[in-house]
């Protein structure tokens, strides 16, 4: 009366899960590439944040250095101690200042090095010798310290006095 067909083509309940716990495997490795993807990228983009900061702090530097001159007046230790104009006054360690004139001496632009950030400062001249007020303002506005750094004049003195 009842015949019973057998049908050979379904799944069976054991290789449904079977096929699920080898495709929760698959997607568990997945995840794991996914995440350690996104950690990468992110390394890569602080990374290039790095190097986008100091290659814009040594252009900044190179361009005030090729449009000027370098200026002496603030290098002897007298006139740092006891100078009144605002940028060579104060005690700086040896090597981590410098100031460059440019357009015949009538603008002035001073580069430190303090608390491991470095600072620029740009003046114009008022006078023979008075210099407007001005602030040292972090070259970078974001916090990027330096671990070190130091610059190095030669010569030492004025070539052209």
């Amino acid at each position: 009366m009842f015949k019973i067909i057998k049908n050979t083509r379904a799944f069976t309940l054991v290789e449904m899960l079977v096929s699920i716990t080898i495709l929760m495997i698959f997607v568990g490795i997945l995840a794991g590439s996914f995440t350690s993807l996104i950690d990468a990228n992110r390394s890569a983009n602080e990374l290039q944040k790095t190097y986008r900061n100091v290659r814009f702090v040594f252009e900044t530097v190179a361009t005030e250095v090729q449009e000027g001159r370098f200026d002496y007046t603030c290098f002897d230790t007298f006139i740092l101690s006891t100078s009144i104009d605002p940028i060579c006054s104060g005690s700086f360690i040896q090597n981590t200042f410098f100031g460059v004139l440019k357009n015949a001496g009538t603008e002035r632009t001073a580069f430190k090095v303090e608390d491991n950030k470095l600072f620029i400062m740009r003046q114009k001249k008022i006078n023979e010798f008075t210099w407007d007020t001005a602030a040292w303002e972090p070259l970078l506005a974001e916090n990027f310290p330096l671990d070190e750094a130091s610059f190095e004049i030669v010569p030492k003195v004025d070539p052209y006095e």
